[in-house]
């Protein structure tokens, strides 16, 4: 089949299909993306408003077109998981797309697990997406046919790309910033004509692996290819801009011209290349007239961009100023994108290429400071830092004093408890082990769907409720007030930035803020990572990493030693990036006068928070609430199955032989009227929920802890199932939402209840934030897999110390320090202990 014959007969089919279906509106009728093509039959389309969307693994499975209502006004945002190739579109039918521009996910559109179908696509942006934007990756046999035209990519891994594909066909677009620009390997044809390149190591990569005929690597060169020279582009001269980036071929389906967005996201892009190109003086055209079209536009995308890069490029030409306050026009922007997302709780990929903004921002604030040493500087920084981090998790304590329930009537509520024992009902059925291979991945992708209507729904509800919509965010607070509300004497906050070139760490307390510059980012998560590994060899004896601790501590804590001395007693850390699995109790100082080097630890209480004005809000949590008992314990030690597949793959927990001892020891130092122990067959998820929870002070849970590296909203702790109960028996986070905890401190004794994903302005999500968000102040977590035995005894100690009345920072101090001092001196016994939240959380008196 000819290119020009199935450009033809793919667009004519996808015409007739259209003619007579209806238009789902996102978000006017659909609250997802995902839910309308759900609901979609073949023939109708999908219409999204402008805005900012975070969704990944679409299946277009049906023959609908598939629109942005105003080309280039839609953006939706995929998301990159360790152990998953995620795409925000997968391609399993002959389906239309127009007009998106897709963001910082794993790929854009891969056609995959398809059937040998034609589709399309046109007028789109694919950026920053970690590998391929387009691609039809079939898993066997030459299978799927796409027609591409009017395509902007910018940079991902590789732009166009084939692999046991039928056919791709790619017109009108430009490709930058991409290590490869078009791969392909064994597809019937490839064929590119009126593209243009930038900045691309390769152009176009094909496999030289021999294929027996028609099969080829080959990609056919059509006319109108230009890889240009970034250093000769200008403003009238844009590659082939008009002829082949024209208007018309970029027309929107509803026949309106996009063209001035267009060419401000390519002057844009223009405007990148020229800055690593050091060519500044010419980028700062491109961006200015960005500039000038984004704001005719109202193009959002457009104008921070164009901002943040032109204060780039005035930077390096050493105008601060000018720099200066570009860099603040682009935080201002992007603050004012995340105040009208949809869905204010984690929205992961939303930050991941604008996070260098707020620390090139920093930076520049710090070069300022320097020539002109005004205290207004440093705490602008610390302003731009808070904004920078935790946001999500931030709304949501908010949110939690939300009650949506009498707002949205008894049937939706109905409706969501439905949903959520729907999903409980199929994780029950994924543990049964005899299961086939073929049942197992069916029940999956059903799992799949109830959860995103259980999403689908929390969007609804978040939307519609009242109460919810004219919810004032406070947002990030600045230093003059978290200096009052968060700083008293003795206690100092230690809170990091990293980023690709700069580094920084503020040190604050009551009377003093500090800022000092730190190596990037990636400097440092090579030494936190070869670190860590030392402290997690599973039965140590010396500890061999000290050299290695006394380094971190000198790059870390270094700048402000003098200051530790200055009648601090405990620092609160606000970690950023790959510190988050760092303890820092475990960094040591170097003796002076040839003294050994000490823990820090042993000098200084340490708590971590996502963010300072997180943790002020924690704090400010009703104080005066009185919860009538002391101890909730949870210990289940051995769970009736040794096996468990309750996310599709094997979980095969070990018998915790140390929990009911250290439940029966914590338990003792209160009175028999003040705590509650469930053990065993009792400690089951059914009997956990229905406690009055909000009555306890303490929640202390020995159990298995799971982390979902596919999916960190799957993680949970594992508790007994009766076989007939219809709870799944993993506290999933889903659960923990919906929990109501007024507890000063929430233990997890589980392995590994401290991982999560790492999300770039989130920090660590996982169970830690449910936990916070259902109620608690504070939440002792671990970073990885200890010892029962010896956990068994730091848990004794730690509660002991809470019984003599001490905080809960001061208690986790000293249970450190015996530790220590005792047969369990190695930091794999005792570092991975993290106290998340409050640190000053009350004691408890028995």
């Amino acid at each position: 089949m000819s290119g020009r014959f199935f450009r033809f007969w793919s667009l004519l089919f996808l015409a007739c299909i259209c003619l007579h279906g209806e238009v789902l509106q996102v978000p006017a009728k659909f609250a997802s993306i995902k839910s309308a093509v759900a609901a979609a039959v073949d023939g109708d389309a999908v219409e999204v408003d402008d805005g900012c969307y975070f969704e990944g693994n679409i299946v277009l499975d049906r023959a609908i077109t598939l629109r942005a209502k105003n080309a280039f006004q839609t953006v939706i945002y995929g998301e990159v998981q360790s152990g998953l190739q995620n795409a925000i579109f997968i391609i399993r039918a002959p389906v239309a797309i127009e007009g998106f521009i897709l963001k910082n996910g794993d790929s854009g559109i891969v056609q995959r697990g398809s059937p040998d179908v034609a589709w399309s696509a046109r007028n789109l942006a694919v950026l920053n997406m970690r590998e391929e934007a387009i691609s039809i990756n079939a898993a066997a046999g030459n299978v799927g046919r796409g027609a591409f035209s009017g395509i902007i990519i910018d940079n991902c891994r590789i732009g166009f790309s084939t692999n046991d594909a039928h056919s791709m066909e790619v017109s009108h677009s430009l490709v930058a910033n991409c290590p490869t620009a078009f791969a392909g390997y064994d597809h019937i044809f490839f064929r590119v004509e009126k593209a243009t390149v930038w900045n691309c190591r390769r152009v176009f990569e094909e496999s030289e692996e021999p294929l027996p005929d028609p099969k080829t690597s080959v990609i056919s060169r059509g006319r109108d290819i230009e890889v240009l020279d970034p250093r000769l582009m200008t403003n009238d001269k844009l590659g082939l801009w008009p002829e082949g980036l024209s208007s018309e071929s970029w027309a929107s389906a509803n026949g309106d011209s996009p063209g001035p967005i267009i060419r401000g996201l390519v002057l844009a892009i223009a405007g990148d290349v020229h800055n690593r190109l050091k060519a500044y003086p010419r980028a700062a055209q491109f961006f200015k007239t960005a500039l000038s079209l984004g704001q005719k536009t109202g193009s959002d995308e457009v104008i921070w961009r164009a901002y943040a890069g032109l204060a780039r490029s005035y930077e390096e030409m050493d105008e601060g100023r000018a720099a200066l306050e570009h860099y603040r026009n682009a935080v201002r922007l992007v603050e004012r994108l995340r105040g009208k997302l949809p869905m204010r709780v984690y929205n992961p990929g939303f930050f991941k290429d604008k996070s260098q903004v707020y620390v090139s921002l920093i930076h520049q604030l710090h070069e300022m400071y320097k020539e002109e040493p005004l205290p207004a500087y440093l705490e602008e920084a610390f302003a731009v830092a808070e904004k920078s981090r935790a946001r999500g998790f931030l709304d949501s304590l908010e949110e939690a004093g939300l009650d949506f329930a009498p707002a949205l009537g008894p049937e939706v509520v109905a409706e969501g408890k439905r949903l959520s024992a729907l999903v409980s009902r199929f994780q029950v059925v994924l543990q049964t082990q005899n299961l086939s291979r073929s049942k197992r991945a069916g029940l999956l992708v059903e799992l799949g769907k109830v959860e995103n209507a259980y999403r689908d729904l929390m969007i609804r509800m978040r939307r519609d409720a009242p109460s919810h919509a004219d919810r004032h965010y406070p947002g990030s607070l600045m230093f003059e007030e978290v200096r009052y509300k968060l700083l008293p004497e003795g206690t100092a906050l230690l809170e990091f930035v990293l980023g690709d070139e700069y580094s920084f760490a503020f040190w604050a307390t009551r009377d003093s803020l500090l800022l000092s510059p730190l190596p990037p980012a990636a400097q440092i998560y090579g030494l936190v990572h070869n670190y860590t590994k030392f402290l997690t060899l599973k039965n140590p004896r010396d500890f061999l990493a000290e050299e290695g601790s006394c380094r971190l501590f000198d790059i870390l804590l270094g700048p402000f030693r003098d200051r530790l001395g200055r009648g601090v007693q405990r620092i609160i850390i606000i970690p950023d990036g790959h510190l988050f699995y760092l303890p820092f109790e475990s960094l040591m100082i170097r003796g002076d006068d040839g003294r050994p080097a000490r823990f820090l630890i042993e000098d200084l209480e340490i708590s971590y928070s996502p963010s300072a004005s997180a943790l002020v809000r924690l704090m400010e949590r009703d104080r005066y609430r009185l919860p009538r008992k002391g101890l909730l314990a949870v210990s289940a030690p051995k769970v009736p199955v040794s096996k468990n597949y309750l996310f599709g793959y094997l979980i095969e927990p070990s018998e915790l032989k140390h929990a009911r001892p250290e439940v029966e020891a914590i338990s003792g130092l209160f009175e028999s009227d003040q705590r509650t122990v469930l053990e065993g067959p009792q400690a089951d998820e059914t009997s956990l929920k229905r406690l009055p929870l909000g009555d306890y002070r303490f929640i202390h849970l020995a159990v298995h802890g799971i982390f979902d590296d596919q999916n960190w909203r799957w993680s949970g702790l594992l508790l007994w199932r009766d076989k007939y109960s219809a709870d799944d028996g993993v506290l999933q986070l889903r659960d923990i939402f919906l929990l109501d905890f007024r507890s000063d401190l929430v233990v997890l004794s589980a392995c590994q209840s401290g991982k999560g994903t790492l999300e770039t302005g989130e920090g660590i999500l996982g169970l830690t934030g449910g936990f916070l968000f259902a109620g608690s102040r504070a939440v002792l977590v671990s970073l990885w897999n200890i010892d029962d035995r010896s956990t068994a005894v730091f848990m004794s100690n730690l509660y002991r110390h809470l019984a003599n009345g001490e905080s809960s920072s001061r208690a986790l101090q000293k249970a450190k320090v015996e530790m220590i001092r005792s047969r369990f001196s190695h930091p794999f016994y005792w570092a991975a202990f993290s106290l998340i939240g409050d640190p000053l959380s009350y004691s408890i008196s028995k």
